[in-house]
C-alpha cells in the first residue's frame, strides 16, 4: 500500500478523483492553502486537510503537486524539490520551465527517488490515436507542415504533443511573428525543414482564467497525400485526402463515368471520434488519464533514461520559444 499526498485544491480535484479509483494506494490527505475550495474538497473526498507538510503524521511515499510552477509564478516546482530532498517520489503537473526541471531531475537522482511530469493531454485516447496514425503515415510519406491553433493555457502540452509527433524539436528556428492587440496571434516556426504555424488564443480574463476560452487545441499534420487533423484534445482525428483536380476541361459534366481514381475516394476519413458529454470528459477521462502518469509513479518507479530527460527537457525549452515569440518574457 502507497501513502499519497495531493498538493492544491483546483486542478488537485482531478488527482484526487483519479486516486480514488485506483487499487493498492491510500489517500492521506489534501494540501492547500486552507480556502473554502480546499475545505469542502477534502470533505468530499472524506481526507484530512492540511496547510504544511509537518502536519501530516502518516508515511507520504508519493505526492502529487497540483500547483503553479515558476513559471506561472507559483511555488510548484519549489514545493517538489523540497518532497524529493525529502526522499518522496513526485509526480508534478505541468507546465515546468526547463531549469527547474533540470533541477528537480537532478535532486531525484541523488536522493534516488522518481520525479515526472503530469500531462494527462498525452494520455487522452484521441491524442494517442492522432500520434499514432502520424507515425503510419509518416513511414512513406514525409511530413509537410503542421498547423496548430491553441489556447496559451495548453501550449505546453501541444508542444508536448509536437514533440512525440517529430520525435526532436530541434532545431527551433523562429521564423516570424504577429503579436497585436488581436484574439489571435501567429508565431510561425521552422524545426529542420518542417515549418510549423502557431495561431495562438492570447485573450485571459483575470477573474476567470479558464473560462474564456474559445478552444483548446487543434493541431493538422500536412503530407503530400493529404491532412491528418486532431480536431480537439477529445477528437475527433479525421483523414482528409489531398484534392487533386482532374485535366478535363468539361469538369463536372465529365466526372460521373471519367473522374480520375482518387476522386472516387471519400473526402475524409474519421479515424477516431468520441460523443461523450463534456462532463463526462471531465469526469471519466481525464481522471483515467492522470492514472497513468500517477501509474508510472507508484506502481515500480523505475529511473528515466538521460535521453528520455534530455527528450523531456528540450520539449520545456521548446515551449519557452514559443512562448517568448508570443511575446511572454
Amino acid at each position: 500500500m502507497k501513502n499519497i499526498i495531493v498538493y492544491g485544491s483546483r486542478f488537485g480535484q482531478f488527482y484526487l478523483e483519479a486516486l480514488k479509483r485506483m487499487e493498492g494506494i491510500k489517500i492521506v490527505g489534501l494540501l492547500a492553502k486552507g480556502s473554502d475550495r480546499s475545505y469542502e474538497c477534502a470533505r468530499y473526498y472524506n481526507i484530512p486537510l492540511y496547510t504544511s507538510l509537518d502536519e501530516v503524521e502518516e508515511r507520504v511515499d508519493v505526492a502529487c503537486v497540483a500547483v503553479k510552477t515558476g513559471a506561472l509564478g507559483g511555488e510548484g516546482a519549489n514545493i517538489a524539490k523540497q518532497l524529493l530532498r525529502k526522499g518522496i517520489n513526485v509526480l508534478l503537473e505541468q507546465p515546468v520551465h526547463y531549469k527547474e526541471l533540470g533541477e528537480c531531475y537532478k535532486i531525484a537522482q541523488n536522493q534516488k527517488v522518481y520525479f515526472g511530469v503530469g500531462n494527462l493531454y498525452l494520455n487522452l485516447p484521441a491524442v494517442q490515436n492522432f500520434i499514432r496514425n502520424v507515425h503510419i503515415v509518416s513511414k512513406t510519406e514525409k511530413i509537410a507542415y503542421i498547423n496548430v491553433d491553441l489556447a496559451t493555457q495548453v501550449s505546453y502540452p501541444v508542444i508536448s504533443i509536437l514533440g512525440e509527433v517529430l520525435q526532436t524539436l530541434r532545431p527551433w528556428e523562429n521564423v516570424g511573428s504577429i503579436c497585436g492587440h488581436v484574439p489571435f496571434q501567429t508565431e510561425t516556426v521552422k524545426i529542420g525543414d518542417i515549418p510549423i504555424s502557431f495561431r495562438a488564443h492570447n485573450e485571459i480574463e483575470k477573474e476567470n482564467i479558464d473560462g474564456f476560452l474559445h478552444m483548446l487545441f487543434r493541431i493538422s499534420v500536412g503530407f503530400a497525400g493529404g491532412q491528418l487533423t486532431l480536431f480537439d484534445p477529445d477528437g475527433p482525428v479525421i483523414w482528409n485526402p489531398r484534392i487533386h483536380f482532374p485535366d478535363e476541361n468539361i469538369i463536372p459534366g465529365r466526372l460521373e463515368f471519367h473522374s480520375p481514381l482518387n476522386m472516387d475516394e471519400q473526402n475524409s476519413f474519421i479515424l477516431y471520434s468520441s460523443e461523450k458529454k463534456q462532463k463526462m470528459i471531465f469526469k471519466d477521462e481525464w481522471p483515467c488519464a492522470i492514472a497513468k502518469d500517477i501509474e508510472k509513479t507508484v506502481v515500480e518507479p523505475t529511473e528515466p533514461t538521460i535521453q528520455y530527460i534530455q527528450r523531456i527537457l528540450n520539449n520545456s525549452h521548446a515551449w519557452q520559444l514559443l512562448m517568448k515569440g508570443l511575446g511572454y518574457r
